[in-house]
């Protein structure tokens, strides 16, 4: 998705019996399948996947086209600002991320996410 950024855009606009989209799902369903998981686990795990997938996808590949405009930087800048000045009583969890940002990267924000995805979609297999 990350190279195609294209693709996810299509896939979250498309319905679910558009060619694309289905052929993603019934590709991510085919690798769930040789795992040992039951039908209601491979359908929900097929579903999360593709879903995250696509919908990271569109958001990287939305956020890269607003990019180029430099007022989302600043205001980027501006949002982590604001967060910074908020309770941190009441969002300690928020304020030990902040740090996070400045060494942010979507590739592996997005590959972060797919990993901890697939990883407990692995640990179902195992129970």
């Amino acid at each position: 998705m990350l190279e195609h950024r294209w693709l996810a855009e299509q896939l979250i606009h498309a319905g679910p019996d558009e060619e694309h989209a289905l052929r993603t799902w019934e590709r991510t369903g085919r690798i769930l399948q040789r795992m040992e998981l039951s039908t209601a686990q491979q359908f929900h795990a097929s579903l999360a996947v593709t879903n995250y997938a696509s919908g990271m996808g569109a958001e990287i590949s939305q956020r890269q086209s607003e990019e180029e405009d430099a007022d989302v930087e600043q205001m980027f800048r501006e949002q982590l600002e604001r967060w910074g000045h908020t309770s941190t009583e009441q969002f300690p969890f928020v304020h030990s991320v902040l740090g996070e940002f400045h060494r942010h990267d979507d590739r592996t924000e997005y590959i972060a996410g797919l990993e901890l995805l697939l990883g407990g979609i692995e640990r179902q297999t195992w129970g």
